[in-house]
């Protein structure tokens, strides 16, 4: 792969764009028409038996320090990805001037997690009206500890699709997850689109929010942790592509459904956040 300069600080991402490199190169074949025919008539063979939850789900997450995906030696490591760039665990895909994408679906969960220094690891997740989230509520710390001495994580998922994301003109669904010092910009994320108003036959609505293209970047901070990468997140302009709005509303109803299939641990793996 080329090399490159160090990539901070992080440019503002624009939606047309928006560098992103992958870690190996793609080869495109042209394809003769009468296999396209072939082809598009046996649409989806061979994947019959395929249900979500056979899929892997793709995460859009900031590269931090001690992730694995920056480590060499790491089988999760990805080539040319530096701290504070946004990557899809799936595709290895990453982004160097951030990356745009359409909100299909908001949901606020509260994760557990055995603590760290009990090793740490996953438990489940509870919706914020569950009984063990009213009756978990924040010490003096700002943590939820339960009775088991897990701690429940107040966490952000946003389900999107993802603009162009590797080239080739196709737009594809990922999982954004924001906890912690993240929940600062989701909280601005939210407001912004819930404030967005159009009009209508002399009447002004709330569109729907995927009628509005997000780009996300990253910006560096400090906290008594130490120094991480935050999101930086704006509303770009108006959802313009048909197709692009009708995947969208689409993957809408497929997350208010219900109809995702996705493991119950819809959040990015790692460590308990800062």
């Amino acid at each position: 792969m080329a090399s490159r300069k160090k990539a901070t600080p992080k440019k503002k991402a624009t939606p047309k764009k928006s560098k992103s490199r992958a870690v190996a190169n793609r080869k495109t074949t042209a394809v003769v028409p009468s296999m396209v025919d072939q082809m598009a008539q046996e649409a989806g063979a061979g994947s019959e038996n395929v249900r979500p939850e056979d899929l892997s789900v793709p995460f859009l997450s900031i590269a931090q320090k001690m992730h694995p995906q920056l480590e060499d030696v790491n089988p999760e490591y990805i080539e040319g990805l530096e701290e504070g760039m946004i990557f899809n665990n799936v595709t290895g895909q990453f982004y160097e001037d951030g990356v745009s994408f359409v909100v299909c679906h908001y949901d606020k969960v509260f994760v557990e997690w055995i603590t760290r220094d009990e090793g740490g690891g996953f438990i489940g997740r509870h919706d914020r009206t569950s009984p063990i989230v009213k009756a978990t509520p924040c010490n003096d710390d700002g943590d939820r500890i339960t009775q088991d001495g897990h701690i429940l994580v107040e966490t952000a998922i946003y389900h999107v699709i993802v603009i162009d994301e590797i080239g080739d003109d196709m737009h594809r669904p990922a999982v954004i997850s924001m906890k912690s010092t993240q929940l600062g910009p989701s909280r601005g994320l939210t407001t912004k689109l819930s404030q967005m108003q159009m009009e209508h036959d002399g009447k002004r609505f709330t569109p729907p929010w995927y009628a509005y293209i997000v780009t996300a970047s990253t910006i560096k901070q400090k906290n008594d942790y130490g120094v991480f990468y935050n999101w930086r997140l704006e509303i770009a302009e108006q959802v313009q592509d048909e197709e692009l709005y009708a995947m969208a509303r689409a993957f809408y109803k497929q997350c208010s459904d219900g109809d995702l299939g996705v493991p119950q641990d819809t959040t990015e793996k790692g460590n308990v956040p800062f």
